[in-house]
């Protein structure tokens, strides 16, 4: 086997590096039908569909007599597949890296890639008991892959793979470069074998990617997810990865932020998160749950104000810990540099790989939960669940032969992350996340039954399975995830409880304590936090926002005092903590000018820069001295202002995590970006009215100012700068939305953190000397 596999990928290696581009040309000028012909040609019985292992699976089910009948190579080459093959792309992705790379590097990629067929168990494999198996980057036959008895391994080695799991892993990689091989030549049909690999065809370097059709936003992770098997792996690239984990914390913290500041945003929380409850899922006959009839009690509230709380704090705890455990890995990823090969990493390395390995997957199985709780109940999808009164039991119950095929395909992945979490092992998170995306992306009705919340959560759950890809593909250790664990089992569990502790504990003080008195504050059943911020002010417009700014307050001010010292060493003390202040709207003082009435009215057309700072919190702000001082000294509070109308969106007094923001430095943008933003960090007057934003037009703006764009998993969108800022992450609004479209309350939200992050504020955008003329 290793001498057909590097035999093979010499040849290859030959190949590709001469004609590389010869092939490109060729293959992509073909038709599709021309395509597979060749394809079918070299693998007559190749799959139909991208994820040809899942394919099986779902055709047989638990059969396994008829998967090992008939789709061994479907599940154990599941990229070789005609869906994905007969693309232009595809096929030269495959060929470049294969060709370019030396198979060492694609060894855990082949081993994870047999993922399903192996937790299927309907193959059998070969078995040499006790010996393992060491597959180096040489270029030696004798020595790519050895097999050694356990108690024999040589000096310096980390032994990854049983010698049957390396045997598969052989088996794969000799039949795919066999297959390549053989697509080159059939392409390349006109030129002679004899002179394919001379010095008749000159070396070329490596062709340079197209550039994408829209500059600025780059291929979205379904894209990426749907590549990865047939690129090379990114081994020492976490750089992405650790864009998607910084930004993801900063839209946590956003989260948390607003629903202190904005009793709008916490008010549309609470009663998003009441219409997602399981409550809502009617039983066999019709009836409703007894809760619903008294939703304007504490009771039916109490539950849900938990669950935003406990959900708010956890993401902050959860995402920033993997974020703090993903960043150790860069530092242990310089330190050791070139000393990690296939076959060899430090112990040091290898630990804190796998740890962080667990850690996504604890935190998976969480966010799973909440998708559970939060799904079934979802207005798209509850009446599909039904409600055993026996049992007190929910059961997913589609109508059975009115579904097509795709929603039949849909309601298996909800199915079997609902309800089935043998199969959901056996198949792995990540791949069924990404199965799903591609249904919702393929079909307008099916991306109707996800609510917003539901995709909102989808998202997280995919940077979660991103993480646990990444570990996977390359973390170095191979299969042998459990002998590591079990060399490191009492500091593992010492390090791994320590680090889910935090986040437990408080869930569990929502959970077991009496929280009634901060229930009574926040039951938004009486309208109590309408927010009319999107009015022009006014006298009573300005005193409504200012009670429903204090029944916050008042609100978080209990909660805190009744949370205690569950928060004592968590992100969300420290955040508490930090001298940041909430903006609120000063009280209104009517003042005419004795000038007259024109200069009157100019006067309430131009809204007032001024506004109340008070710390986020008066009961954690305390454990700093140090920061209770900046806010009193660093933030000039303001309790009156002239003029009529008073704004909370302060231009001037913009403010940051420890101090105010220094006011950026102005950025000229297209009209196009300008309209955007005005309406970004709109700023109602008298007798102005705020606009929309369409989402494809938001993109634009933030790829004008040096953002690129990025679609992650269910609503969920990236944008890294190139000019030194942080990424931030923004959802997309529901596909339902047709135009796609920002609401007023939305664009707002979106200002608000644009101003957090960076400082921006309406006045930081002017038009380009083009546009301006």
């Amino acid at each position: 086997m290793s001498r057909n596999i590097l035999d093979s990928h010499n040849l290859l290696h030959e190949i590709v590096i001469r004609h590389e581009d010869t092939i490109k040309k060729r293959w992509q000028k073909k038709t599709k039908p021309q395509r597979l012909q060749v394809l079918l040609g070299i693998w007559p019985d190749m799959a139909k569909k991208h994820h040809a292992d899942l394919e099986a699976v779902l055709k047989e089910g638990k059969k396994s007599a008829a998967l090992k009948a008939r789709y061994r190579r479907h599940m154990i080459w599941p990229q070789i597949n005609q869906e994905d093959l007969s693309r232009p792309k595809m096929l030269p992705l495959l060929l470049s890296s294969r060709g370019r790379h030396h198979p060492s590097e694609f060894v855990c990629t082949d081993w994870f890639g047999t993922y399903i067929a192996r937790g299927s168990k309907s193959f059998d494999f070969i078995r040499i008991e006790g010996h393992f198996m060491i597959i180096s980057e040489t270029m030696t036959a004798e020595d790519y892959a050895e097999i050694f008895p356990v108690n024999g391994r040589p000096d310096g080695a980390n032994w990854k793979y049983t010698a049957q799991e390396g045997l598969l892993i052989l088996e794969t990689q000799e039949e795919l470069l066999g297959f390549l091989v053989q697509c080159c030549k059939v392409i390349l049909h006109d030129i002679s074998q004899q002179t394919l690999t001379t010095d008749m065809f000159p070396v070329h370097p490596e062709p340079e990617l197209r550039p994408i059709d829209n500059p600025g936003v780059s291929d979205s992770l379904a894209t990426m997810a749907a590549e990865a098997p047939y690129r090379t792996p990114p081994h020492h690239d976490l750089d992405f990865l650790e864009s998607i984990l910084s930004a993801k914390v900063s839209a946590a913290k956003d989260h948390f932020w607003a629903l202190r500041e904005d009793p709008g945003y916490f008010s549309d929380q609470l009663f998003d998160v009441s219409e997602h409850r399981l409550e809502n899922v009617r039983y066999y006959n019709g009836y409703m749950h007894p809760l619903l009839e008294r939703r304007s009690e504490d009771p039916f509230w109490c539950q849900i104000i938990k669950d935003v709380v406990s959900s708010a704090y956890s993401d902050i705890e959860t995402f920033s810990q993997l974020h703090r455990d993903l960043q150790h890995l860069q530092r242990l990823q310089r330190k050791y540099g070139g000393s990690v090969t296939p076959s060899y990493a430090p112990e040091e390395y290898a630990k804190e790989w796998l740890l962080f390995l667990l850690n996504a997957e604890e935190m998976g199985r969480e966010r799973l939960e909440v998708l559970r709780r939060d799904s079934g109940g979802s207005p798209p999808l509850r009446k599909y669940f039904a409600r055993i009164p026996q049992k007190n039991e929910i059961i997913l119950s589609p109508p059975s032969g009115e579904l097509n095929e795709v929603e039949e395909r849909f309601f298996w992945v909800v199915a079997v992350l609902w309800e089935d979490d043998l199969r959901l092992n056996d198949l792995g998170l990540p791949l069924l996340l990404d199965h799903l995306e591609r249904i919702i992306e393929s079909d307008k009705g099916v991306s109707q039954l996800i609510s917003e919340r539901v995709a909102e959560i989808i998202g997280d759950l995919s940077i979660l399975a991103q993480c646990i890809t990444k570990a996977n593909v390359c973390g170095p250790w191979g299969a042998q995830h459990d002998n590591i664990y079990a060399k490191y089992n009492g500091s593992f569990k010492s390090d791994f409880l320590t680090k889910s502790d935090k986040r437990k504990d408080i869930i569990r003080t929502l959970r077991d304590n009496d929280f009634s008195s901060a229930v009574k504050l926040g039951n938004p059943s009486d309208n109590r936090f309408s927010y009319p911020v999107e009015q022009r002010r006014t006298q009573v417009v300005v005193q409504s926002m200012r009670q429903a700014e204090q029944h916050l307050d008042d609100f978080w001010a209990t909660l805190d005092r009744l949370l205690g010292g569950s928060l004592n060493g968590t992100v969300v003390e420290k955040l508490l903590s930090q001298p940041r202040a909430i903006r609120r709207t000063p009280e209104w003082i009517e003042q005419i000018p004795r000038e007259g009435k024109k200069e009157a009215e100019e006067l309430k057309a131009k809204p007032s820069n001024d506004a109340i700072y008070r710390p986020l919190s008066t009961v954690y702000i305390g454990h700093s001295a140090e920061a209770q001082k900046t806010v009193k000294e660093g933030k000039k509070a303001k309790t009156k202002t002239r003029g009529t109308p008073q704004e909370v969106e302060s231009v001037a007094q913009a403010v940051g995590d420890l101090e105010i923001n220094p006011k950026p430095e102005r950025i000229s943008v297209d009209s196009r970006s300008l309209k955007v933003f005005r309406v970004l960090f709109f700023v109602p007057g008298v007798t102005s009215n705020p606009g929309e934003v369409e989402f494809k037009d938001f993109v634009h703006a933030m790829v004008s100012v040096g953002f690129s764009a990025q679609a992650l998993y269910g609503s969920a969108w990236q944008f890294r700068s190139s000019k030194g800022l942080r990424s931030i992450m923004f959802h997309e609004p529901h596909k339902e939305n047709k135009a796609h479209k920002l609401s007023f309350r939305t664009a707002r939200s979106y200002g608000k953190r644009l101003r957090n992050a960076f400082g921006w504020t309406g006045e930081t955008f002017q038009l380009k000397g083009k546009d301006a003329k």
